[in-house]
């Protein structure tokens, strides 16, 4: 039968693709790990890996088993946080949020803010990055994410909608000539699409894979850039050009395993966030051009 230190076994061997990185990450020596490791693949009668350039490489049966492990690690670290939430004591606790980085900067600093106040004992945690965390392996507990179609398997709720325009350094022009646009490997594919349709190439005069450095671009007039409206209407230095994209407004979700809701601080997060979300993302009137 197989057991939980065979589930972490696997899981340590798949994360990293080598005996000995595994082996001190179980605190095991190599030879133990290799001779549990055959000892599990003789009782499943199954290969669970292949050696293949020097590494570790997953077969279909230890891909099965690996998702296996993630799901039985979340149930145990949610039973576990359940348990240590109840009774009479306040809400608190370490709840991972993941988001992209225009959310981090400039939407989600006031949601933690109004977190801070209403549930202190509340300890957030912010993983920015632009692919989405598997939540159901409990690599975040909450995830904050522009989409049309929230990934299967997880629950949550929209925020509101997230549209996006053409933006420019304020000034007396109103027809941009100089774009800024995102390198090949990154940025929304949406936004990507509007612009290969919309902007000739010879007109893009730089390209950034990080928001940040495209915004702060925009900003000091090196050229006109689509960004989310929440970030552009909020930002006095730029006028916006035209009127919100229709095809490249999506909405903004609040999601999280379906076991985490019966979490109190991620229940504590979801009610505060959606609350504050309502506001932060209605339209806002502009009257540029």
């Amino acid at each position: 039968m197989l057991t939980s230190r065979d589930l972490s076994l696997v899981e340590a061997v798949a994360r990293h693709g080598r005996l000995a990185d595994a082996a001190r990450e179980l605190k095991l020596d190599h030879s133990t790990v290799f001779r549990r490791l055959k000892a599990l693949e003789a009782l499943l009668g199954s290969a669970l890996f292949e050696r293949r350039d020097g590494r570790y490489r997953v077969t279909e049966p230890g891909r099965r088993l690996v998702e296996v492990a993630g799901r039985v690690t979340l149930e145990l670290q949610t039973v576990q946080r359940e348990l240590t939430s109840t009774g009479s004591a306040p809400v608190g606790g370490t709840v991972r949020i993941t988001t992209t980085t225009d959310v981090a900067n400039h939407l989600l600093p006031a949601w933690l803010a109004a977190i801070a106040h209403e549930y202190p004992g509340v300890r957030p945690e912010v993983l920015v990055s632009d692919q989405l965390l598997d939540l159901q392996r409990g690599e975040a507990d909450v995830a904050i994410r522009p989409t049309r179609k929230p990934p299967a398997g997880c629950v949550g709720r929209p925020l509101g909608l997230v549209r996006s325009a053409v933006y420019m350094r304020r000034s007396r022009a109103c027809t941009p000539r100089r774009w800024l646009a995102y390198t090949a490997s990154s940025g929304p594919q949406a936004d990507a699409r509007w612009m290969a349709s919309q902007v000739p190439r010879t007109a893009v005069v730089a390209r950034f894979n990080d928001f940040a450095a495209l915004h702060a671009a925009a900003r000091d007039g090196l050229g006109a850039t689509v960004l989310p409206c929440f970030v552009g209407d909020a930002d006095l230095a730029l006028q916006r050009v035209g009127e919100p994209i229709a095809a490249l407004q999506s909405r903004l979700w609040l999601l999280c395993a379906p076991t985490m809701r019966r979490i109190p601080s991620v229940a504590a997060v979801f009610r505060t966030i959606s609350r504050e979300a309502a506001l932060a993302l209605a339209p806002q009137a502009r009257p540029d051009t």
